[in-house]
């Protein structure tokens, strides 16, 4: 498949990469802030108790 075909398709396809690949962050970013939460609120019960 020549190069510029490919460019074409992903061009076409930009938008839904867009939103994809954001979506896929936004995962990504949630699941390591709810990390960071979880080992806060650990530490806070570990000093209370």
């Amino acid at each position: 498949m020549p190069g510029y075909i490919m460019a074409f398709n992903a061009a076409k396809d930009l938008p839904a990469l867009i939103l994809v690949g954001g979506f896929v962050l936004l995962i990504i970013y949630g699941a390591i802030y709810t990390r960071k939460e979880e080992r806060k609120d650990r530490e806070r019960q570990g000093k209370t108790g």
